[in-house]
């Protein structure tokens, strides 16, 4: 099977906005720091996903901000039966921290990240 989903990466200042996935959440993700995304709903283009999902888990409306797409990735493993495309998407803004509204179904922890920091 494969699946369709979104990864977003929103930027301020030069550094990454990274949502800690809740252990609650039983996902790969799962206690893992990343950005925000998840899978496409039925009839949904990507740019409707990246949207929604980012609204949902952040509070944020990126619709209005700088930057968009960037590449799409393809994990093809038959073994696992694990094959997904990936959209990638970044966007620039101002984020306030009043602004945030964390789904906590999802995630409990957020941080600004550099990109050295996202490596480690």
């Amino acid at each position: 099977m494969t699946s369709l989903s979104t990864l977003c990466y929103i930027e301020k200042d030069g550094q990454y906005l990274m949502l800690h996935r809740t252990v609650k959440k039983n996902d790969v993700n799962k206690d893992k720091w990343i950005g925000v995304g998840g899978h496409f709903e039925v009839d949904e283009s990507p740019e409707e996903c990246v949207l929604r999902e980012v609204k949902e888990e952040t509070g944020l409306d990126v619709s209005g901000a700088q930057g968009g797409y960037l590449f799409t990735y393809k994990r093809e493993n038959p073994g696992e039966g694990d094959n997904y495309f990936v959209d990638v998407y970044r966007f620039v803004m101002d984020v306030k921290e009043e602004d945030l509204h964390l789904q906590e179904e999802e995630t409990d922890g957020h941080m600004f990240a550099t990109l050295d920091q996202i490596k480690e």
